[in-house]
């Protein structure tokens, strides 16, 4: 079971899009530091995708052998929420954080950890000199709270998620198993159903840079789903709209696209690093 669909059933979280970040979580942890520290400027282009949406990796020791869950949950805004905005923020983020252990149960943390992005979608904050913390107005009646300020510690290899799903996203259909059905059901409601979503396996293309993020063109319209923010390149012969003067890399906002009444589409991205996690 997916981390974000324990946390909908314990403490009724929103459905949000959710992004696989394990592979890029195991690379970390296989360095030889407990919290290894990157500069600001390493994690590249982090703009939020959507407003809402939620970084898990699991952990697992052996095959079907689960033995830890952690994930993030993402708000941005355009709003000031913190008297230290720096002037030249474009977003700010906040980071809630949680945690699923084998044999401890789930549990989240007192403390949003905040991050300022400039209007590139790189990060403002000094990451070497930690993040600043808000208290999270939130308490939860259904699992516990930690005071400890894990959403701090989690913010390497979810805002490294964030960066790879602007390199590359190859696209795949997912319904959950009878299996996986039967097992949420147990855990919830005899009628909760489990979403099936895309699963995107993000592969960071060498070059980098930006790169527009789509799924092809469909023969037929599509379901109802949600499009993530990204960076697109505009030439100046080709202006967006056809207005001269709006070109080079623009932010196109997430947005809903599709038609309603064939349905709708849940999200989910998996993000595997390309090589070492630098």
């Amino acid at each position: 079971m997916r981390l974000y669909d324990r946390l909908r059933w314990k403490i009724g979280l929103p459905t949000v899009p959710v992004i696989d970040a394990s592979s890029i979580a195991d690379a970390i942890d296989a360095l030889p530091v407990d919290v290894p520290g990157y500069p600001s400027a390493s994690y590249g282009v982090v703009a939020p995708p959507f407003t809402s949406f939620f970084v898990e990796a699991t952990t697992v020791v052996e095959p079907d052998n689960i033995m830890a869950q952690r994930g993030v949950l993402f708000r941005a805004t355009t709003d000031k929420i913190h008297p230290a905005t720096p002037d030249r923020t474009r977003w700010t983020m906040t980071l809630e954080a949680f945690m699923h252990v084998k044999g401890n149960g789930t549990y989240g943390y007192h403390g949003l950890a905040v991050i300022f992005l400039d209007r590139e979608g790189k990060i403002i904050n000094n990451m070497l000199k930690g993040v600043l913390l808000l208290p999270n107005p939130t308490q939860y009646a259904k699992i516990g709270q930690s005071r400890v300020p894990g959403a701090a510690l989690h913010c390497v290899y979810s805002l490294k998620a964030i960066n790879a799903m602007h390199l590359s996203c190859p696209a795949e259909h997912v319904s959950p198993t009878d299996e996986e059905r039967r097992h949420y059901q147990r855990k919830a409601s005899a009628s909760a159903e489990p979403s099936a979503y895309y699963l995107l396996k993000v592969r960071p293309r060498a070059k980098g840079g930006f790169e527009a993020i789509g799924h092809g063109q469909a023969e037929e319209p599509r379901r109802a789903h949600v499009v993530r923010g990204h960076f697109k390149y505009y030439d100046p012969e080709r202006p967006m709209f056809g207005q001269a003067g709006k070109h080079g890399m623009i932010w196109i906002p997430d947005h809903s696209r599709g038609d309603a009444e064939r349905g709708s589409i849940e999200k989910g991205y998996q993000v595997q690093p390309d090589g070492p996690v630098s």
